[in-house]
């Protein structure tokens, strides 16, 4: 989709502080040129990089004749991932999102977040397949911090701990106080 710019509109991550300093970095023309390539309105129609000398993705090679053969191959790859793994690809998200939805159109909910608890660890879980935890200790409520939750998290006498989940296409559950 080279009609759409780099940076979208993600509301999670759009109210996270650095996309927000960033945001404001680029209103007020602080960015460097190549900063300011991830701000742009489009994107090149093809992009082919050299991670090993170029991890960062900065020099398109799409239309630099030495990688041509590169890209052909780059190219017949993807098309033979699309046909296996894609049916979906072009299907903007927000239409996506509705086919996942039940047969009555009702956006689903995703199941609150619970934990067991040894010793001063504390693991979460959440009954909704394929749901994601967030997670917040009470120094960071204030700061409206939360973090991705992936293995234990140790609590400290005295420390909340709030819980959310979420999935794709579903709201997301209520914030649980854990602990």
């Amino acid at each position: 989709m080279a009609e759409k710019p780099y940076v979208q509109f993600i509301p999670y991550s759009d109210q996270m502080a650095l996309m927000q300093e960033l945001f404001k970095f680029e209103q007020e023309d602080k960015l460097n040129d190549i900063q300011k390539l991830w701000f742009s309105k489009t994107k090149p129609e093809e992009e082919l990089y050299d991670l090993k000398n170029d991890p960062f993705e900065i020099n398109n090679l799409a239309d630099n004749s030495n990688y041509l053969k590169v890209l052909e191959l780059m190219r017949e790859a993807h098309d033979d991932w699309k046909s296996k793994y894609d049916p979906y690809g072009l299907i903007p998200e927000a239409e996506l999102v509705k086919l996942l939805w039940p047969p009555d159109g009702i956006q689903p909910v995703t199941e609150p977040v619970r934990c067991t608890m040894k010793n001063s660890e504390i693991h979460l879980l959440c009954d909704t397949e394929g749901a994601s935890i967030a997670y917040q200790l009470s120094d960071q409520v204030n700061k409206n911090w939360w973090q991705l939750y992936s293995s234990r998290v140790k609590i400290e006498k005295g420390d909340t701990l709030n819980a959310v989940a979420i999935r794709i296409g579903y709201k997301q559950s209520e914030i649980s106080i854990i602990y």
